[in-house]
């Protein structure tokens, strides 16, 4: 399965949301897309979901338009948005057998898919409470179950940690990139951990323009010899805090990392760039 987006544009008002992005996935592996607040993440991922019709471009699912015909990808595909849509008074079986009955799944199946997926997600023991007592790392994990009932072969996922702990962060990370082995999955983050050890394509958005795709190793290569280390006095500040990708405590000082094409300090080493950094050169042009 093949998924081709092509010279997309996106306007609003006098906003450009995203600006002639082009790109070409396949299922096999999972993708993340990356970029900060406002980047177009989260619009690009509603277009592909069909929620939103662009301004101009295409996109293409194995050589046929989803945007000229949308049933193309809608009859195969899982969304879960940034947001998720819930219904306070119902418990969490009863919004899914809803959903599960719009999507026209037949109830004995929908039925012992949704305890499959209350069991994976941890939520089996929570099951008949209502959603409205449920925290907000509950409801993600809710709206990931309402996401891949019907088993799709493409899955959309916009920011799934929010309100997560970092256990749970890594259990939905996981299970992502196991279902990803023959599926398109599309996880939407800003924060590059939740995807470092598991996505196999990584798509980089800045200002509305893709300014990055590939694997992650070719994107730590951007930022060879421009990452470097000093360690600073405890309770002193970096000099250029702008430049800064981490600050770690220490017993002998403060480790500064810093992303920059000249030696920051006199003190300052070269040391290998991490994924973090690398994202860091290239959404920010440092």
């Amino acid at each position: 399965m093949q998924l081709r987006v092509e010279n997309l544009q996106m306007e609003f008002k006098q906003k450009t949301a995203l600006n002639q992005v082009s790109f070409t996935i396949e299922s096999g592996g999972l993708i993340g897309l990356i970029g900060p607040n406002g980047a177009g993440k989260s619009t690009l991922m509603k277009i592909v979901a069909t929620l939103l019709k662009p301004t101009q471009g295409d996109i293409l699912l194995d050589g046929k338009s989803i945007i000229t015909n949308p049933q193309i990808i809608q009859r195969q595909l899982g969304y879960m948005p940034q947001q998720i849509p819930y219904v306070p008074q119902l418990s969490a079986v009863e919004y899914l057998r809803y959903l599960a009955a719009l999507k026209g799944l037949p109830k004995e199946a929908s039925d012992q898919q949704i305890q499959q997926l209350l069991s994976l997600l941890h939520l089996h023991d929570v099951q008949r409470q209502t959603l409205a007592t449920f925290s907000g790392g509950m409801r993600q994990r809710v709206g990931l179950a309402a996401a891949l009932l019907g088993d799709p072969k493409i899955i959309i996922v916009d920011e799934p940690s929010t309100g997560l702990d970092p256990i749970e962060r890594i259990s939905i990370r996981n299970l992502l990139s196991e279902l990803a082995q023959d599926r398109i999955v599309i996880l939407s983050t800003h924060i590059v951990s939740d995807i470092e050890a598991v996505a196999s394509n990584l798509l980089l958005l800045r200002n509305g323009k893709l300014v990055f795709q590939g694997t992650a190793d070719k994107l730590i290569t951007t930022a060879q010899n421009r990452v470097w280390e000093y360690v600073i006095p405890l309770g002193q500040h970096p000099q250029d805090e702008d430049n800064v990708s981490e600050l770690r405590q220490s017993q002998d000082g403060i480790h500064v990392r810093v992303v920059a094409e000249k030696q920051p300090t006199p003190e300052a080493i070269i040391v290998a760039p991490t994924l973090e950094d690398a994202s860091l050169v290239v959404l920010e042009g440092k």
